[in-house]
């Protein structure tokens, strides 16, 4: 594993590739990469220090990150990271000449042409036209509800968090969506989460681990402001929950202090777990299965 230090502050600006190879070449942790660990040691020391697991991309991730852009940093922003794809529809064998239509987007065609068009314009964040309209229509409706609107309008986005902590031998990193100034005396951190219905979201942010990830993000927010003397409880965390299709309903969701709080302890007890483990790359490290399993219970009786 590589142990050159990286740069450590606060509000950093730094391209995406950059922030996740640290994470990727072992000289960082994120809330992503504990989550792995949390899940399972091995788990993470497959993907980060052996890379027995690749990471891709999945559309849902695309389309979170167009969200990102658009609603967090603008249009023009958005404009300069992604294109719709029917923009590249005649160069690239999209169009369905006994048609003059472009080909559907689960046939064997398109996705030849995309690859196509992915292997000529590498890096590139293509967009299908259902996608593109998606993004238009969540930020539209973050902007027209009268909560998460104003949270956007004054603040910090996409900044980088950074530090290391005590003698733990990686960097801990973060970057937060919003750092929004409230006028209130408070800072609020606010995360945005897309979603496919708002009705199961809470479930689904604690299967997901997102107040973990957000305890991370206050701590270290906390840490690289002012050396982790600071209160946490003058930082507010919210996360705005926005659905990716019509009527792309948006809910804004406080996470008390006292769950970060209790969230926070978990991470700091694994990240000292996995400090432990990190002079033994060359070993398997627990799977979290190591003991005899209880997933079979007997039903109650009525």
């Amino acid at each position: 594993m590589t142990t050159d230090r990286i740069p450590t502050g606060s509000f950093l600006e730094e391209d995406d590739k950059v922030y996740h190879q640290y994470a990727k070449d072992g000289r960082a942790i994120s809330a992503s990469s504990l989550k792995v660990f949390r899940k399972s040691p091995r788990d993470y020391q497959a993907r980060y220090i052996t890379k027995e697991i690749k990471h891709k991309d999945s559309p849902a991730l695309v389309l979170g990150r167009a969200a990102h852009a658009l609603i967090l940093e603008g249009t023009q922003t958005f404009m300069d990271n992604f294109v719709r794809i029917d923009e590249l529809c005649p160069s690239f064998g999209f169009i369905n000449p006994k048609t003059g239509a472009m080909y559907g987007e689960t046939t064997k065609a398109f996705r030849e042409a995309k690859t196509a068009l992915e292997d000529a314009k590498p890096g590139v964040n293509i967009l299908s036209n259902e996608q593109w309209d998606q993004c238009q229509g969540m930020a539209e409706a973050v902007r027209q509800h009268p909560i998460a609107g104003k949270l956007f309008e004054d603040g910090d986005a996409e900044h980088v968090f950074r530090k290391y902590v005590d003698d733990e031998p990686f960097a801990r990193q973060c970057k937060i969506d919003f750092v929004a100034d409230t006028g209130s005396g408070y800072t609020t951190l606010v995360d945005l989460k897309t979603t496919e219905d708002l009705e199961t979201f809470p479930r689904n942010a604690h299967r997901f681990g997102y107040p973990e990830q957000l305890a991370f993000y206050r701590d270290l927010f906390v840490r690289t402001m002012d050396n982790g003397c600071g209160c946490h409880s003058n930082i507010d965390v919210v996360i705005v929950a926005v659905e990716k299709n019509p009527p792309y309903k948006v809910a804004v969701a406080n996470i008390p202090h006292s769950v970060l709080g209790l969230k926070q302890q978990e991470n700091e007890h694994n990240i000292s777990k996995l400090a432990k483990l990190w002079d033994h790359p060359d070993v398997f490290w627990p799977t979290g299965y190591e003991g005899v399993q209880s997933w079979f219970v007997p039903e109650p009786q009525l």
